[in-house]
């Protein structure tokens, strides 16, 4: 997929958010500026450790106008660094910079590559020896830089290596024709390096391109999933409204017999069920598709909360449940939300503590405020517990839920909705458990005004 893809695609389907793909060329530019300062202290260190080992053995007006000069090339790579960074230049105008930098390493590499003719003749190996093995850490250090664009980094090896490669193989005798063989050797490996360096760059480059790729991939699959719910769900909830309908017309009808009657109410409960999965995939799809619109205001949380609780009453009545609220301190206590979410939320939670719980069993709702001025409520139940591993997926959409003993299923959306609303309400969803004595969810949303 390419960026003309990916825009026209953006263009179209202006919800899902796009990545746009890296420019492989300009990510090896970034990536010397980026590296940049690490090269720079490193040429500046050795140019002085330099100028102190060599202050006593070469003319010291020939090695201050050599250093003079490499800090004159190295503060104009600083400045270019720093630069770049200011203005952040865009892919376009990558080949100017990199141009720029090619020049300042190749300025700054051919003042380090002829110290070995600047400073000569010489008595002994002791000085070309040092600085082979100086000018060979820089090119070690340098492969890890400028190895990611190659012809800099080839030129760089040239500018330092080759002149102190030839003064060795032109001086007479079997060390100095030793350690020019050495150093030519010492090329091939650091162009091998750069090459392979550059590789393993590009290669780190292309891999983020593909996943990027795939996530735009999944956003768009993602988007059409979100979509064909939405419609989904609206298209099922019309006739299955009618099969509502059409089951609570003839549910008193005393001209039917009583199986008819309770066939027609299995009908009926099998149609709210089906509905209510329906309406939590909607919910679902509106969520992942970003349509749904909060109105937060100040909400009562004892009214909120009394009003959830009559609600729930006839299922925990029908299941032997006891409900009890503990009235938080003070009264009228107030939370930043949406009415309508923050009371599905709280639904979700006290339809959940009744349904895994067991006759005789209790639920009950308490409300708090935490030290940072968040309101908590939770919902505490004696059912059986939520083991370890399932606690880990428990807030993850599709998630089956059952007992051990008996079959009680669900679609898992509800609690991933609960979480997701708190959150887009700024607030969080968390919750305790331990198995065969039971759990505690908490909803914690910003205090009141």
């Amino acid at each position: 997929m390419d960026e003309m893809d990916l825009d026209s695609r953006a263009a179209h389907e202006p919800d899902i958010v796009y990545l746009k793909r890296v420019n492989i060329f300009a990510e090896q530019v970034r990536f010397l500026f980026r590296n940049a300062t690490t090269g720079l202290i490193v040429n500046l260190v050795l140019a002085v450790v330099v100028l102190w080992v060599l202050w006593d053995r070469v003319p010291n007006k020939v090695l201050l106008y050599w250093f003079v000069v490499l800090m004159f090339f190295t503060g104009l790579r600083a400045a270019t660094l720093m630069r770049f960074r200011q203005l952040r230049p865009p892919d376009g105008r990558m080949h100017v910079w990199c141009y720029a930098f090619y020049a300042g390493s190749s300025l700054a590499g051919l003042t380090w590559g002829a110290t070995i003719w600047l400073f000569s003749p010489y008595d002994g190996l002791e000085v070309p020896v040092l600085l082979a093995f100086t000018l060979g850490g820089l090119m070690a250090g340098a492969s890890a830089v400028i190895g990611a664009v190659l012809y800099v980094y080839f030129t760089y090896i040239v500018v330092i290596m080759l002149p102190i490669t030839i003064w060795f193989l032109i001086q007479p005798g079997e060390i100095h024709l030793f350690m020019g063989m050495m150093l030519c050797v010492a090329i091939i490996a650091f162009f091998a390096t750069g090459a392979i360096y550059r590789r393993v760059l590009l290669s780190s480059i292309m891999l983020s391109n593909d996943l990027i790729d795939a996530k735009a991939e999944a956003e768009i699959a993602n988007a059409a999933k979100s979509e064909f719910l939405a419609r989904m769900s609206h298209e099922l909830r019309m006739p299955l409204s009618a099969i509502r309908s059409f089951a609570q017309s003839h549910r008193m009808d005393m001209a039917y017999s009583d199986v008819h009657r309770k066939d027609t109410e299995d009908v009926l409960k099998a149609s709210t069920q089906l509905l209510g999965s329906i309406e939590n995939l909607l919910d679902l799809a509106k969520i992942e598709a970003r349509m749904i619109e909060l109105h937060i205001v100040d909400v009562d949380c004892n009214e909120l909360v009394a009003e959830c609780i009559g609600l729930i009453e006839p299922r925990a009545v029908n299941n032997d449940i006891m409900l009890d609220y503990k009235q938080c301190p003070p009264v009228g206590i107030t939370v930043r939300a949406d009415l309508v979410r923050l009371k599905q939320i709280l639904l979700t939670l006290l339809a959940n503590a009744c349904t895994y719980n067991h006759p005789g069993g209790s639920v009950t709702v308490s409300c708090s405020k935490t030290e940072t001025g968040s309101v908590m409520i939770a919902v505490q139940d004696t059912g059986e517990g939520i083991t370890v591993e399932d606690a880990r997926k428990l807030l993850q959409s599709y998630h089956y839920r059952g007992h051990k003993d008996s079959i009680i299923e669900g679609s898992g959306l509800s609690l991933m909705i609960a979480k997701q609303l708190a959150e887009m309400m700024a607030g969080r969803i968390s919750f305790d458990s331990t198995p065969g004595e039971g759990s505690e969810f908490r909803v914690e949303l910003p205090g009141g005004r």
